[in-house]
Parts: structure tokens; C-alpha cells; sequence
């Protein structure tokens, strides 16, 4: 009985030249001067560390070596040393829904906030989720860095920015 050819794609935008074959996945194609194609495997992904007894992973951001993540109504710090993962629970970041982060560029220690179901926090990498220290934030329900400023997002269209590398909030500056 005759095998049915396999088409393997060449790209991991199908479609995008016609081929229908499929994604890459782990592996990456190029062509080769005699119009051969090669196909090489990549690193993919693996279990970095299991944190046992906690589940409903929420967001996370990476600063400075450390890995904050959050998880139902958890803060962890994630660090790799020695070829081993290791986590510290942090403390309590209340909620299951999404969180967002955000870091400025400020040196030696970036500010770290983060906005989970309309609340905020600052962070750090090393100490439990402190509530906003400026009232002007109000109830967010996000936060981003553009340029040096957070920006927070509400529920009725609005935008507020912090100061050039600082958590303080001027109330004018609102869009």
C-alpha cells in the first residue's frame, strides 16, 4: 500500500505562503543553496518550579534576576541559583483575577506596582505587597510603563500617569 507524503511546513505563519502544512513547533526551517529544507530544534519550554499547595497563576514580571509571580491570592519571589529554582512566598496579593505589572527605570532599584481587581500595589522584590502610597491612584484596573511613567487605566475611559521614575501622582495629569 502506498504511504500518503506528510507536509511538513516551512514557516510557523500558515498560510502566509500558501503552504497549509501547519506550525513549528521547538524547531525553526531554513533553506538550504541546493533548495533543500532544514529543519533544527529550538529549546522549548520547561517546568521551572512547583509551588505546591497553590494554584490559578495570575500574571508575572521579571526584575532584576527575580521572578515575581502571582498566584490566587498569593505573591512569590522566584529565584534560580546553583542550577535550582527556589520560591519565597512574599505575602497575601487578594484576588483570582489577571494582575498587571509594571516596572519604571529607575536605578539601582526600579519601582515595581501592580493592579489586581482595581486595587494597587507597590512591590518589591524581597517584602510583601504594600497598598499604594499615593491616594490620587484611586481604583485602577491597570497599570503599564511608557517612558519612565506608570500609567493606570479605569473603568470609565480615564488614564493617569505618575512622575518621571517615581510612584507620585499629580492629580491634573489625567486624561
Amino acid at each position: 500500500m502506498p504511504s500518503a507524503a506528510i507536509p511538513f511546513p516551512t514557516s510557523s505563519a500558515p498560510g502566509l505562503y500558501a503552504e497549509g502544512g501547519g506550525r513549528l513547533i521547538n524547531v525553526y526551517s531554513e533553506k538550504l543553496p541546493d533548495g533543500r529544507i532544514k529543519r533544527s530544534r529550538v529549546p522549548g519550554l520547561r517546568e521551572a518550579v512547583v509551588l505546591d499547595g497553590y494554584s490559578g497563576y495570575r500574571g508575572s514580571i521579571y526584575v532584576n534576576g527575580v521572578w515575581l509571580v502571582a498566584m490566587t491570592d498569593w505573591l512569590f519571589a522566584v529565584t534560580y541559583a546553583g542550577g535550582v529554582y527556589n520560591a519565597t512566598l512574599l505575602g497575601s496579593l487578594p484576588g483570582e483575577g489577571p494582575v498587571f505589572f509594571a516596572r519604571n527605570n529607575k536605578t539601582p532599584t526600579p519601582d515595581i506596582v501592580c493592579v489586581t481587581e482595581s486595587t494597587a500595589y507597590e512591590l518589591t522584590t524581597s517584602g510583601a505587597p504594600q497598598s499604594y502610597s499615593d491616594p490620587n491612584v484611586g481604583s485602577p484596573n491597570a497599570v503599564t510603563y511608557l517612558r519612565s511613567y506608570f500609567v493606570f487605566s479605569y473603568g470609565d475611559a480615564r488614564m493617569r500617569t505618575t512622575g518621571n521614575n517615581t510612584t507620585s501622582i499629580n492629580s491634573l495629569d489625567t486624561a
